[in-house]
């Protein structure tokens, strides 16, 4: 027995030294003589706001706080599941050219620069996305050059790439990112809920959906609380969720994934969703978007009309539903299998 788990131990060492890296591209690239000086500018930024979290300047952010790097949550995610796997990672390395895997999260100008190393050097693995901005004409042959994978967060968002870029079609992929179910579930599955939430992401403020919410909540004796995206901590938004038993997801825009949803979900909350088939980028309309693109009947419902989200706020009310969003978000969105269809793409 001691002399297999010794065995296991070195075979898992060997594995682990084995293995590529994989370089993580976020900050805006800064070559100079081969080397890339990018990386200064993210210790400098966490310096930064370590320093304005210590004199208290930090503002509160999650989804909502840009980041160059990507979405922060998912370049969280990924991070922590490659920890979790023990696959060697490195982010914005000062020396690009001793990699040969890359993984480019923020900036589309690093296509560029692994389109120029690559004709001198081998390059295995190129995977960009799921948060690069839309594509500009020139990046095109240079994925082609390249045999790049694009990832893109959903189907809908992967029809409209199609549609811009027919050529790269094969290239392109369905990856959403993950989440951890340890990290967002239920404080208390039995405890009882008494809140709804009223979410707003590019939203103004909607007089009449207030009004009937307030009204319903006064004759069903529950609480409503206003959240708006980008404008808490991640314990807040925890807090919110453990204490509400529906969340109302009003939008102006579709989302590419919806990470606020899915993490509602894991939770155990159900969501009632505004349905929004519309999304602009660089002022030209995209067809056939999707507000909750991994919405299922066990998650919750799209509402258009007033008449409609008062329905179904009364089914919820009325114990009329069985919706089970944990399950669905355990069965097909957790961090561990995000981060091994993430990983089959660096061969």
């Amino acid at each position: 027995m001691l002399f297999s788990t010794f065995f296991f131990g070195v075979f898992l060492m060997t594995n682990i030294s084995s293995q590529r890296t994989i370089a993580i591209l976020g900050e805006k690239p800064v070559i100079i003589l081969g080397c890339n000086f990018g990386f200064i500018l993210t210790v400098l930024k966490k310096l930064f706001h370590k320093v304005r979290k210590v004199l208290g300047f930090q503002p509160k952010s999650h989804q909502g706080h840009k980041s160059i790097q990507g979405h922060p949550v998912v370049t969280r995610e990924i991070i922590d599941g490659l920890k979790d796997r023990q696959r060697r990672y490195v982010v914005d390395p000062l020396r690009i050219a001793q990699h040969s895997d890359f993984l480019i999260l923020g900036r589309e100008q690093w296509i560029e620069v692994l389109a120029t190393l690559g004709r001198g050097k081998e390059i295995r693995n190129i995977v960009i996305g799921p948060n690069v901005p839309f594509l500009k004409g020139k990046h095109k042959e240079e994925i082609k050059e390249l045999s790049a994978v694009i990832l893109c967060p959903s189907q809908w968002v992967v029809d409209n790439f199609v549609r811009q870029a027919p050529m790269l079609k094969k290239y392109i992929n369905v990856w959403s990112c993950g989440i951890s179910i340890e990290n967002w579930s239920p404080a208390d599955a039995n405890a009882e809920r008494r809140k709804v939430i009223l979410y707003r992401k590019y939203s103004p403020r909607n007089s009449c959906l207030e009004k009937m919410l307030e009204a319903h909540a006064e004759q069903h004796n529950y609480e409503i609380v206003n959240v708006v995206y980008g404008s808490y901590t991640i314990d807040e938004w925890k807090n919110y969720l453990n204490s509400s038993f529906c969340i109302i997801y009003q939008t102006s825009l579709a989302e590419s994934q919806g990470l606020a949803l899915l993490e509602a979900w894991a939770m155990n909350v159900p969501s009632l969703v505004y349905r929004v088939n519309r999304f602009k980028n660089n002022d030209r309309e995209i067809e056939g978007a999707v507000t909750a693109p991994y919405m299922t009947k066990r998650c919750g419902k799209y509402w258009d009309e007033l008449t409609d989200l008062g329905q179904q706020l009364d089914e919820i009310v009325l114990g009329k539903t069985n919706y089970s969003p944990r399950e669905a978000v355990v069965k097909a969105h957790t961090r561990e299998a995000a981060t091994e269809k993430l990983l089959a793409f660096f061969k």
